[in-house]
């Protein structure tokens, strides 16, 4: 009997340290999964230049700007080489693929700038970037 009485004193003190532990890592889950209500980058983040008019630059050095803080917009892209063949939208992420004869474009927007460009096959390449640009031309 001695021993059961013993036993419910440190029962007792576990469901307190329990409920706290599970209200701290409750808290703690919260706070990871909040978003601030000020945007998706830090407070003195340099604002983001606008990207190069169109006309500026080549087919190659327009899509290298992906990734970049001055990448180009979807509608800059549309307006360079044309409505894509497939678009496809995710969340905040655009996937378009424009199909030319001596290849295909894959172009992925995040948060509506362009953050990455690729051409299959790899091996067109010198032929695929006229091909897109005329195909832009003719959309005009």
């Amino acid at each position: 009997m001695w021993q059961a009485l013993r036993c419910l004193p440190r029962r007792r003190m576990l469901t307190p340290m329990t409920r706290i532990l599970i209200s701290l890592l409750g808290l703690c889950l919260t706070a990871c999964a909040a978003t601030p209500s000020g945007g998706s980058g830090p407070a003195n983040a340099p604002p983001r230049q606008e990207a190069p008019s169109n006309a500026a630059l080549s087919a190659a050095a327009f899509l290298a700007l992906a990734g970049s803080a001055n990448a180009p917009t979807e509608a800059d892209v549309t307006a360079r080489f044309g409505a894509p063949d497939t678009a496809r939208r995710d969340g905040r992420g655009v996937l378009m693929t424009w199909r030319l004869a001596p290849c295909a474009v894959i172009a992925a927007f995040a948060d509506g700038r362009l953050s990455v460009v690729d051409m299959a096959p790899q091996a067109q390449k010198d032929a695929c970037l006229p091909a897109l640009e005329a195909r832009g031309k003719r959309a005009e």
